[in-house]
């Protein structure tokens, strides 16, 4: 009779001990609370309104807070640090940048895109070659043969060591032209750039067409090619680099969605169907575009690959312009 009621315990607290094991195993579904988006900028700019439209669509998906926070300095190295270092829970994650491919190059930080997990990449600003509007080039060819055949006598104006800058300095070493041969006039920033080639101070001004829109339609300045898989759809005339080389290329800044490394992939897999969802929606495509933001989409592992193959690219030329050793 005991070995009877001691089997009948057994049959009534198994079950239960193994129903509280699986849910303490399983754990709770994500998110449970508010998730943090780190921004490597400030408030107010590019890289802070494109993260402000994805936060907004995560929040209306998932009903809890995302929230967009503001880590500057350094030139972006803390907010990209901060994201790298967080803690790999899903609940802090952020936008990285053309920037993070630049840092461990320049000795600003060690972070690179093997710190990340890799969710989606959305967006590409394709670097746009622009003169002044009475220049004497009319197709980026003409250009690309006085580099090669003028070392120091064509003059370009750019911040050194900038996105577009790489960008333009890759394509020359990539069709065999040294990129040292422009006469690099360094300059603060992109607005500087269209002032300088409106002036006719210099020759020739990496951009991106939103930001040279106004100097464009106002007879100022020029594009002669777009570094861009595909034409600009608002600029339909304007070739592309590959048109125009025969070189399969694209370069310019770029900003997507990553987390710490060591992420779970459960919670990895559910944000990039959501950024895939989201990104395909014509009301965020829209948002983008309206602000004059280019549209590209990468997730997981070719995000991941992305990010490798800039980094990479980036150090080389780095390299060819004697800016790092």
């Amino acid at each position: 009779m005991r070995l009877f009621l001691v089997l009948m315990c057994l049959v009534v607290v198994l079950p239960l001990f193994s129903e509280g094991a699986q849910e303490e195993t399983e754990g709770p579904s994500w998110p449970e609370r508010p998730v943090t988006v780190i921004v490597p900028y400030s408030a107010g700019g590019g890289t802070d309104a494109v993260a402000r439209v994805v936060a907004e669509e995560l929040q209306k998906e998932y009903q809890v807070p995302f929230n967009v926070v503001n880590r500057t300095g350094g030139s972006g190295v803390i907010g990209h640090t901060a994201i790298a270092n967080a803690k790999p829970d899903g609940y802090t994650i952020g936008l990285a940048t053309f920037s993070s491919t630049t840092f461990k190059w320049f000795g600003s930080s060690d972070v690179t895109y093997e710190d990340y997990t890799p969710i989606a990449l959305f967006n590409i600003d394709s670097t746009a070659i622009l003169v002044n509007s009475d220049s004497k080039y009319t197709s980026l060819n003409q250009l690309l043969d006085d580099i090669k055949n003028n070392p120091g006598e064509v003059k370009m104006a750019t911040p050194i060591g900038a996105g577009h800058h790489l960008a333009f300095s890759n394509l020359l070493d990539q069709l065999g032209i040294d990129p040292n041969n422009l006469n690099v006039v360094p300059v603060a920033g992109g607005a500087i750039i269209l002032q300088e080639l409106a002036a006719g101070g210099v020759d020739v001004g990496p951009s991106t067409l939103p930001e040279a829109a106004g100097m464009i339609e106002g007879g100022k300045v020029r594009p002669l090619a777009v570094l861009s898989s595909e034409r600009n759809s608002s600029y339909p005339d304007l070739p592309t680099a590959e048109e125009e080389t025969g070189l399969a290329i694209q370069g310019g800044t770029w900003r997507g969605l990553v987390g710490p490394k060591g992420m779970p992939a459960e919670v990895t897999q559910k944000l990039m169907a959501s950024m895939e969802r989201i990104y395909n929606e014509p009301k965020f495509q829209e948002a983008l575009s309206s602000r004059g933001y280019g549209l590209s989409y990468l997730e997981g592992e070719d995000f991941y690959d992305f990010m490798k193959d800039m980094f990479e690219a980036n150090g080389r030329i780095l390299k060819k312009l004697d800016l790092i050793e």
